[in-house]
């Protein structure tokens, strides 16, 4: 073959390596911007979860006895509907889960129909839509690739998604029923039941999850100061904490739990970007 034909060769294999390159740095690139959909759309699920938490805890009050919560339960609504929006701009994957279509449906049953309920059953309505979300946010990390990256530790992952979030869904619970309590001003045999199991559960997590999230001596001092809360002012005779006051405490270290959470995300961001 002439030098001609060599270099024309040479020239189509050049070519062909770097359309090679250009589809996989591309097919590389929409990789990354779907992992940094998931990440975003779990960020944005943390908020409805907390705001869902809220309207849990204010609601259960409400109907206890407390109507100085209602204005909070109009503000958290308006949050919620703001929320949802926010989801569904980021990816039109929503749309289409079925899971996500069952919550939204039965969102908007509930902040319609929570007035009418008894106590107990509008707290257990909250903890099903709740237990939904939580499910939902792990289907979202496993539907866009965030629990088998190379650069994510899955076990890690499974931590921070399943066990943190059901840690702080526990103290979420605790606060709800917790501020039920102190609305009527005393502790149920039924109420004193689920708040020692809650308060067995929040033990249990400081003992162990809490202990693989970076969590500080001071972030596990808080949840201990909690716990210790639920036993003096709750499961007592005589109830005296006001509800805002228990919901407030409960809030502070509820927080935390978040800020870990919130922290691990934003790395996970970071090394994606």
């Amino acid at each position: 073959m002439s030098w001609t034909t060599w270099a024309m060769i040479g020239i189509g294999l050049g070519l062909l390596s770097a359309l090679a390159v250009w589809f996989w740095r591309q097919q590389r690139r929409q990789q990354q911007q779907e992992l940094l959909t998931g990440v975003r759309l779990i960020q944005a699920m943390r908020t409805l979860l907390a705001h869902f938490q809220q309207h849990r805890g204010f609601s259960t009050g409400l109907l206890n006895g407390d109507p100085s919560l209602a204005g909070e339960l109009e503000k958290l609504q308006g949050a919620i509907r703001r929320d949802i929006q926010e989801l569904l701009a980021i990816d039109s994957w929503l749309t289409g889960n079925e899971r996500w279509q069952g919550m939204a449906d039965h969102w908007q049953r509930l902040q319609g129909s929570y007035r009418q309920l008894e106590a107990e059953q509008n707290l257990l309505q909250h903890n099903r839509l709740i237990t939904n979300l939580l499910y939902l946010m792990e289907d979202t990390g496993e539907w866009f690739g965030l629990t088998t990256l190379a650069q994510v530790d899955s076990e890690q992952m499974r931590r921070i998604w399943r066990d943190l979030l059901q840690a702080a869904e526990n103290i979420g619970q605790a606060r709800a029923l917790g501020t039920g309590v102190a609305a009527a001003g005393r502790c149920s045999s039924v109420a004193r039941i689920r708040l020692s199991y809650l308060r067995g559960r929040i033990q249990l997590a400081l003992e162990s999850s809490l202990q693989h999230v970076n969590a500080s001596g001071d972030d596990r001092a808080q949840v201990q100061a909690f716990l210790r809360l639920i036993d003096e002012q709750l499961l007592v005779e005589r109830v005296s904490i006001s509800p805002k006051d228990y919901f407030q405490q409960a809030t502070q270290v509820l927080e935390r739990l978040y800020a870990l959470f919130d922290q691990e995300m934003d790395g996970l961001r970071s090394r994606l970007s």
